[in-house]
């Protein structure tokens, strides 16, 4: 989700450049081929029917798009909550060291993010709730039964 928002950003930036001065156009041609494969991953996923999440005994694995921590092990979590913001719910799993599922991103953009993550819930791993085939209360019972 946000390499979708990255690419609507640039995507308005871009008309709004095209509208604003002729000299700028040289960012089209780098912003809608971004828009248009980040499109393209979200689509390829929406369809996919591989699991988003998985719970085991050992800890979590995420299959989603742009997450934080793409194994989070048991040993690690030191407490689970609920969180949310404006428009979005989440499961926050708070980790013994934050900082370690932040640096170990290679990209810079989500380091910010997940470092604002941090900053806003104390964690920078979170499970969106949209989209799940359980309801909240249901998703903390299985994370609580298996932590």
């Amino acid at each position: 989700m946000f390499w979708l928002g990255v690419a609507a950003v640039s995507t308005s930036f871009t008309v709004w450049s095209i509208k604003t001065t002729g000299s700028v156009l040289i960012i089209a041609p780098v912003t809608i081929p971004l828009f248009l494969f980040v499109s393209l991953l979200v689509f390829v996923k929406l369809l996919s029917n591989k699991p988003g999440w998985i719970v085991s005994k050992t800890g979590l694995i995420n299959h989603s798009i742009g997450s934080a921590a793409k194994e989070v092990r048991w040993s690690d979590v030191t407490h689970i909550t609920f969180c949310e913001n404006r428009f979005l719910k989440f499961v926050c799993l708070h980790v013994s060291n934050p900082k370690q599922f932040i640096n170990r991103q290679k990209n810079p953009f989500t380091k910010i993010a997940l470092k604002y993550a941090f900053k806003m819930f104390g964690t920078p791993i979170r499970i969106i709730t949209i989209g799940l085939d359980v309801t909240i209360g249901q998703l903390l019972n299985i994370l609580n039964a298996y932590y």
